[in-house]
């Protein structure tokens, strides 16, 4: 998405993993997702593509 300043922002969109109720890390009872980690792992392999210069637009 480019911003009229020039910034360039990269969204990750996975609605299996991250569209639900809550915060990013728990629902609304303060519990923890049981997926957290394949959901972290995700965002640490989307950046690690960036890093790599490997933009994929694909992930999920």
């Amino acid at each position: 998405m480019d911003m009229k300043d020039g910034l360039v922002v990269y969204v990750l969109i996975c609605p299996e993993l991250y569209e639900r109720e809550g915060t990013p890390y728990g629902d609304n009872h303060g519990r923890d997702w049981s997926d957290n980690h394949i959901r972290f792992a995700r965002l640490g392999l989307a950046a690690a593509d960036f890093a790599a210069g490997a933009v994929k637009t694909q992930w999920c």
